[in-house]
């Protein structure tokens, strides 16, 4: 339509995430004033805005699965950040990784690359988002 379209009316918002068929976007806001929780909405602005993860701490979206069933975020605490995966179907976080951010998804959600300093320097891993085992990119 040519036209833009205000999302966000409350508190600050930022790190927005398109869905993959652009029709939602997540983002992080503040408008708690205690933390920056993960948020939902349809980018035509209509609709019900839905609160998708509460917690005291500061989280960033970063990335959707395709078919918008994993949602790849970084929450960074007072001491500590980790990356986890949080399941859009039932609200689950699994796949925590300490010391890790900028997590990005695998075409098919299968896959999870993300940042890391824990040998010393930052370096790119690579894990499935359903297991354990870690590779590091060299």
């Amino acid at each position: 339509r040519d036209a833009l379209v205000r999302l966000t009316f409350e508190g600050w918002s930022g790190w927005p995430v398109w869905s993959r068929d652009g029709r939602e976007m997540i983002y992080a806001s503040n408008r708690s004033g205690t933390s920056w929780d993960l948020y939902r909405k349809s980018t035509d602005g209509t609709g019900v805005e839905a609160s998708i993860l509460v917690k005291p701490l500061l989280q960033i979206p970063h990335a959707l699965s395709d078919k918008g069933g994993l949602l790849a975020l970084t929450e960074i605490g007072p001491s500590s950040f980790h990356t986890a995966m949080l399941s859009m179907l039932d609200g689950t976080l699994n796949v925590r990784v300490n010391n890790a951010w900028t997590p990005r998804l695998s075409p098919d959600g299968h896959w999870m690359a993300y940042t890391s300093n824990d040998e010393g320097r930052y370096e790119v891993y690579v894990r499935p988002t359903a297991s354990a085992p870690t590779w590091k990119i060299t």
